[in-house]
């Protein structure tokens, strides 16, 4: 009788610890449903006070959208809205309860473009320090409700410290603005610019930046609400739609790639669509985007022109 008593302890601490893999980089309000307690949820938005008032996932941890970017120091600039050090990431993740091998899906409020593009730039901040078992939840929690699904308005309490770490950078997902410079001036790279129309071709000033409107000379127009489906919740469109629109945009994949926008969120939403969904290697996300490229005024741009 002990032994049963002990065998039933061990297989029901198994079924506790037992975690999801991600089917993919997207998942949907089906998948989470019947895996939500195999995972852990990070919902990240600009108004944490949204979480509790408007509701969320059940179990979702909230995560403020401007506590998971930094000012940083770049060669004697400083520029906001950067990629955290890994120290400072890792105290994030760790204070979230995120374990080193968690499973993650990330929600967003789902109500807005911006929304969707705050999940991926910490989709794209998670791969960067290595963690490979995370997916974005399709819609959000806008997407949720869609399906059918409850929501919770309870603030969740993190119960303990997580032990996830830094895995290794992966430089190769990140590119600075020397990395632009030179591309520039070699067109060894694709630029892709993620932002609206009017602000591609400097017909509007984006708020926050320095020395005037225009886009990177010899960047690619890619406006990152082009792979979204036009509608609420703005869920990702197939593949088979990504995969038109890449060509549609003349974003040819005979060099690398570099995305870029104003401050880094937007360039996710097309790295994320490149480099994890439609599985091209070689793409990177300008993390200073045009926010570090107008900091010198000396710095070339385009205007009224699509390259």
């Amino acid at each position: 009788m002990r032994f049963v008593i002990v065998l039933l302890a061990a297989l029901a601490t198994l079924s506790q610890g037992a975690a999801a893999k991600v089917p993919g980089p997207l998942v949907n309000a089906d998948w989470l449903a019947a895996n939500l307690g195999k995972v852990i949820v990070l919902d990240v938005r600009e108004n944490t006070a949204t979480f509790t008032r408007e509701g969320h996932v059940p179990g979702s941890i909230v995560l403020a959208w401007r506590s998971l970017r930094a000012r940083r120091v770049e060669n004697g600039v400083t520029l906001d809205h950067m990629l955290p050090d890994a120290a400072t990431f890792t105290a994030l993740m760790q204070k979230a309860g995120v374990d080193a091998d968690s499973t993650i899906v990330i929600a967003s409020r789902g109500l807005s473009p911006e929304d969707i593009f705050m999940a991926t730039r910490l989709f794209w901040q998670l791969r960067y320090y290595g963690h490979d078992d995370l997916a974005v939840l399709d819609g959000g929690v806008t997407g949720w409700i869609a399906a059918g699904r409850k929501l919770s308005k309870s603030r969740i309490a993190r119960k303990r410290v997580g032990t996830w770490r830094n895995k290794g950078e992966r430089r190769h997902l990140l590119a600075n603005t020397e990395d632009i410079v030179r591309a520039v001036k070699t067109r060894s790279h694709v630029l892709t610019d993620a932002r609206p129309m009017d602000n591609y071709l400097g017909l509007r000033h984006p708020p926050g930046q320095t020395s005037g409107p225009g886009h990177i000379p010899g960047a690619k127009y890619a406006d990152s609400t082009l792979f979204l489906r036009p509608v609420r919740p703005p869920y990702f469109r197939s593949r088979s739609e990504l995969a038109q629109l890449i060509s549609g945009l003349s974003l040819k994949q005979d060099r690398p790639l570099i995305t870029y926008c104003n401050t880094g969120d937007w360039a996710s939403g097309a790295w994320f669509v490149l480099h994890e969904l439609l599985g091209i290697k070689d793409v990177a996300l300008y993390d200073g985007s045009w926010h570090a490229w107008t900091k010198d005024k000396s710095r070339p741009r385009a205007r009224y022109k699509l390259e």
